[in-house]
């Protein structure tokens, strides 16, 4: 574009075609004029692969899902009366429900509610609803009751009648059930009873987080508890099962046109539709930033695919995995943030200790066969989860961090040590349900101390340092 003076006071302009300008200039006009494209397009994929809305035709069947998938429709087909599902945050009970509902015969009929925290009438009038008992559009709003109890007990009494002369039964799924009310929970025993003698027409299957347990174990309520023939527990995908997942996945997004078998070890293969593979690298760092957990390996790897976008890239390696994750802030799943102090303490103590002492007792245990990572320079992915195991070590010491009740937490946080280089591992607490997190061992207890002093200057108080003595190293 060139500029000229015509004389009146006026500037012409000279349009050049965008051909004419510099390449460095074009590009930057391209970058302000072309909106970005989203990474669904730019992969080649037909939806969201990793939406954490639980749709059932991206269900993985990891080993914890299909046992307790088998062990819900076993339980069903035998008209077993009450179920109980439970499960951390993330695991995928949402998503079992919802394929438990789908599994269902012509001659079931189904309730699904996603919120418990209703009264008896609220929850009936939607069972019923949702039966087709009650018409749905008659219905009064939420909070407003839409006629007496004992009326909707008499309908639901007639409804589970007429199914005994079909073969039909009812079940009602109820989700987060931590949060129901026993009084709630003593009515579905009730309305359990109403078919007779026979075997149950009406079944409940209660899914919900740890806390359920705990709400049945009430002394109030043992006659519910005393109804459950069967629990099922969902627990996060093992760390060879993270690839397979995230194939799976990958494979159902891009539609039923485009689909392939995966490479080995679940890593997607290069073919003319497959725009995009996660380096082995970047699965583990998934599997070790997740711990596991379905609903944070899917914010992980949606967020990696968007950074993989911004970037151009056909491959999402580890530094992409990690730029996800400070995006997302992400802490690793069911860590406290003040135990993620430890990560940074670590760091310190390390440099405190210098890694001698503990590559000078790795050194020496080879032949006691203790498997714990040797010290350097600070890995940005744990090789492995640590395990718990009995310390076999004599007359060298070592740093207790934390007393846990939850091994997963124990073992999430004995991991965040170990990324940040640290020697940490669990072990389960002499009195045989707790877990302990510990660092070490060391060759003195000058470097224990040390490394004690550092944990308390980053906030982590009440560390003790132990011998671990032929006496002590049994445990």
């Amino acid at each position: 574009m060139a500029r000229a003076d015509n004389g009146d006071g006026h500037m012409d302009i000279d349009w050049q075609p965008v051909d004419h300008y510099p390449a460095a200039t074009r590009e930057m006009i391209a970058r302000r004029t072309t909106a970005p494209a989203s990474y669904e397009t730019y992969y080649g994929l037909a939806e969201p692969p990793f939406s954490l809305t639980p749709t059932v035709r991206f269900a993985f069947r990891s080993g914890s899902y299909a046992t307790a998938l088998d062990q819900v429709r076993r339980a069903l087909e035998r008209r077993e009366g009450f179920i109980v599902i439970t499960g951390e945050v993330g695991t995928g009970k949402s998503m079992l429900c919802r394929a438990a509902m789908q599994e269902s015969g012509p001659n079931t009929f189904v309730s699904l509610i996603l919120d418990p925290c209703v009264t008896a009438e609220e929850l009936l009038a939607q069972v019923l609803s949702d039966f087709g008992v009650l018409d749905r559009d008659a219905r009064s709003p939420r909070r407003v009751v839409p006629a007496p109890l004992h009326q909707l007990i008499v309908v639901l009494q007639r409804f589970l009648t007429s199914l005994a002369p079909l073969g039909g039964r009812a079940v009602v799924i109820i989700d987060e059930a931590q949060h129901l009310h026993p009084v709630l929970l003593e009515q579905l025993r009730l309305w359990s009873n109403l078919d007779g003698d026979g075997p149950p027409l009406l079944q409940v299957v209660l899914s919900g987080q740890p806390e359920l347990d705990a709400l049945l174990g009430r002394p109030e309520m043992r006659q519910v508890r005393q109804r459950v023939s069967r629990r099922c527990e969902l627990t996060g995908l093992e760390r060879d099962e993270v690839a397979e997942y995230i194939d799976h996945r990958l494979t159902v997004a891009r539609g039923p046109d485009h689909r392939q078998e995966p490479g080995p070890a679940g890593v997607l293969t290069q073919g003319e539709f497959w725009r995009v593979r996660l380096s082995p690298s970047a699965v583990r760092t998934v599997a070790a930033l997740s711990q596991g957990v379905p609903r944070v390996v899917n914010l992980l790897a949606d967020r990696a695919l968007e950074v993989g976008c911004e970037r151009q890239a056909r491959t999402i390696d580890a530094r992409i995995v990690r730029e996800a994750a400070r995006r997302l802030n992400l802490q690793p799943a069911g860590i406290p943030r003040w135990q993620m102090q430890v990560a940074a303490a670590a760091a310190v103590v390390l440099i405190l200790a210098g890694g001698v002492g503990w590559k000078a007792i790795a050194q020496r245990s080879q032949s006691q066969d203790v498997s714990a990572p040797v010290s350097g320079t600070p890995a940005a992915v744990p090789p492995a989860t640590p395990e718990i195991r009995t310390l076999d070590i004599r007359d060298s010491v070592t740093v207790t961090i934390a007393t846990l009740r939850s091994e997963q937490r124990a073992t999430a946080v004995a991991a965040q040590l170990v990324e940040a280089g640290f020697p940490a591992f669990t072990r389960r607490h002499p009195d045989g349900v707790s877990h302990q997190v510990i660092v070490g061992p060391y060759v003195s207890a000058e470097e224990a101390t040390a490394a004690q002093r550092a944990l308390e200057a980053q906030g982590i108080a009440g560390s003790t340092v132990r011998l671990e003595s032929t006496m002590a190293g049994g445990q």
